[in-house]
């Protein structure tokens, strides 16, 4: 079966964007909002603690405006396998009230253009999906009759 150029077209504009674009900045993220963003992962539904684990590593990398022996120690809770203890001690590493973690100060998740660049090409994928089984069963039909 042999893919038309148009399809071929639109499915190259599409990764081609989707490596362009950009993501969630990490390099940008400033030492708090990650580890701020790390509390988010673990109180997420459900929760993903290897960001988690992937955020706070990256908060460390990123010492100013954070205390780096409290982000230390949720770094060492959460490899230990207590994520309860890990927002209070954001917390206090990041100068935030620890009896305090449920608010928005604590909770903060940055979605970039790549998860909607990803969403748009799986939808096309998914209508050329359907699309392509249409035609098919539209020409085994026709086959048998």
């Amino acid at each position: 079966m042999m893919v038309p150029a148009r399809v071929l077209m639109v499915v190259l504009a599409l990764t081609v964007g989707l490596a362009l674009a950009d993501s969630p900045d990490e390099a940008r993220m400033s030492g708090r909002h990650l580890a701020r963003s790390a509390v988010a992962f673990l109180q997420a539904e459900p929760p993903n603690p290897e960001m988690a684990l992937d955020r706070l590593r990256d908060a460390l990398e990123k010492p100013e405006g954070v205390d780096v022996k409290v982000l230390e120690l949720a770094l060492e809770a959460l490899e230990a396998g207590v994520p309860q203890a890990v927002p209070p001690l954001v917390a206090k590493a990041v100068g935030d009230d620890p009896g305090s973690v449920g608010g928005s100060k604590a909770v903060e998740v940055h979605l970039g253009p790549t998860i909607y660049w990803a969403f748009a090409i799986g939808l096309v994928l998914v209508f050329l999906g359907a699309y392509a089984l249409g035609r098919s069963s539209a020409l085994l039909q026709r086959k048998e009759a």
